[in-house]
């Protein structure tokens, strides 16, 4: 069941891009109609995920990397939207 359970868990890039993604839909909605509870659940999704990985960078990633190297993961997952996107529109479809 645990490894069911990792296997429906995206990459962390990925799981980020999409709760940003669910985030800005809820703020557009809430922009258009003044819904709240889109957006404060997708507010709420975003700050745990974001505490989860400070949290376990603080338990176990602090001797491997600095919180400064922690601090450019944006960047590293916005240079993973090419990939993700690629992914989208040109699947590939040989065995390599």
């Amino acid at each position: 069941m645990a490894l069911l359970a990792d296997l429906c868990v995206p990459p962390l890039a990925l799981l980020m891009l999409l709760v940003l993604a669910m985030f800005g839909a809820g703020a557009a909605l809430f922009a258009a109609t003044g819904a709240v509870l889109p957006v404060g659940l997708a507010a709420i999704a975003l700050g745990t995920l974001c505490s989860a990985v400070l949290l376990a960078w603080y338990r176990y990633g602090r001797h491997v990397i600095s919180l400064g190297s922690l601090a450019c993961a944006p960047f590293y997952v916005v240079g993973k939207l090419p990939l993700y996107w690629k992914f989208l529109v040109q699947r590939q479809v040989d065995w390599v």
